[in-house]
């Protein structure tokens, strides 16, 4: 007897458009670290990737398939028109639209096009949408409240899905509207096999470390006064801040450490990446991250990650699992001498490997890429149907 042969036919892959502001390589956090993780988290047999940036940019080093960015560098107008040519063109041929940010003409285009063709699209605000980001000035003020009311909150009910990356922004996402489709993702970063060692007491400096981008929203003014209220009360402490900004706002930071008194105890190493990078990070006590505002808090992962415990504000996303696990301590945002008090407690070595391993522990339950892929992967199967 002959058996009738079968075709097989392979799996389709979902292709799934990542569409941002920008476009470009980073460590640092924020939409674009995010944005490196996909190809990681997402297998190439069951996804296929596809970019595309309202403004012109470099095509990042993750992206393996098809790339569209903006042209014109002065006019964001007309990079919004020809993104929604491009993207009415592309549309036929996408599963899944994911916004990555709220705050630029991306989000109108990309989420009005979606609803209007039926293609589903997944929205993740990325901190745009927090009270203190929304507010930075009165005309940030004025122009968020005038958006969210015009078209924002309409196109974020129709989103199949909002991602919130912390409790923290999912509780304000539904404070703004308690119809919008909130779920919450946390960011997944690498954990390595073992944490590594904290150092026995006395052994030199309190060592902490500063790692993201240098900027008013990061509040590192009270990151300096703590340091001089430290110095004051005679701890040694020695602190590396990684990351770049501004000329003119870095040169304020010198100057006003220099008028502390703590220049001499403060390293500015720039733009460090890789294994550079880590090697600083390892060798820390502590991280801190004194933020006004932030939806997650990726570099105070990546140094859980590595068993690094961290003082963070209560205007960072992750607080809530870092108080809930003890894996460093909270202190209120721009309060400097809250600030030097939680410090002042890693000076104890047992309490830096106690709270490290707490923070591993966490990271691994967390904030695993793995972790990551499971859910973003089950919420995209689910958003095609």
């Amino acid at each position: 007897m002959q058996l009738d042969k079968q075709v097989i036919s392979p799996i389709r892959r979902l292709r799934v458009l990542q569409l941002s502001r920008w476009l470009f390589d980073s460590e640092y956090g924020g939409i674009q670290a995010y944005l490196a993780t996909f190809p990681r988290i997402l297998p190439s047999s069951q996804y296929e990737l596809l970019y595309a940036a309202l403004m012109p940019g470099e095509r990042p080093r993750y992206a393996a398939s098809s790339v569209y960015l903006g042209r014109s560098v002065r006019s964001k107008v007309v990079n919004a028109i020809l993104l929604r040519r491009w993207l009415a063109k592309a549309l036929g041929d996408i599963d899944i639209v994911h916004v990555h940010g709220v705050t630029d003409w991306h989000f109108i285009v990309g989420s009005l096009l979606c609803w209007y063709s039926r293609v589903p699209f997944i929205v993740t605000p990325s901190g745009g949408l927090l009270p203190e980001s929304m507010a930075v000035t009165v005309r940030r003020r004025l122009v968020s409240s005038i958006f969210f009311s015009l078209c924002g909150r309409f196109l974020l009910r129709k989103a199949y899905a909002v991602i919130a990356t912390s409790q923290r922004e999912m509780d304000c996402l539904l404070r703004l509207d308690r119809k919008i489709p909130v779920l919450t993702i946390p960011h997944g970063v690498s954990i390595p096999a073992m944490p590594r060692h904290a150092k026995p007491d006395g052994a030199g400096a309190l060592r902490v470390i500063f790692l993201g981008r240098i900027d008013l929203i990061k509040s590192i003014p009270t990151l300096l006064e703590a340091l001089s209220l430290l110095r004051k009360r005679g701890l040694r402490v020695q602190l590396d801040v990684l990351g770049r900004g501004a000329e003119d706002y870095v040169g304020s930071l010198v100057s006003m450490a220099s008028d502390l008194g703590v220049a001499e105890q403060i390293v500015w190493h720039g733009h460090i990446v890789g294994d550079e990078k880590r090697q600083l990070l390892v060798r820390a006590d502590v991280l801190v991250l004194p933020s006004l505002s932030e939806n997650f808090g990726y570099a105070a992962a990546e140094a859980m990650a590595e068993g690094i415990p961290v003082v963070v504000s209560d205007h960072v996303g992750l607080a809530s699992y870092v108080a809930e696990h003890d894996a460093g301590t909270i202190f209120r945002h721009k309060d400097s001498v809250g600030l030097a008090e939680a410090l002042q407690e890693y000076s104890s070595g047992r309490v830096v490997e106690r709270r490290g391993m707490n923070a591993y522990l966490l990271a691994c339950k967390e904030f695993s890429l793995e972790k990551m892929g499971e859910r973003l992967g089950g919420l995209y199967a689910k958003a095609a149907g």
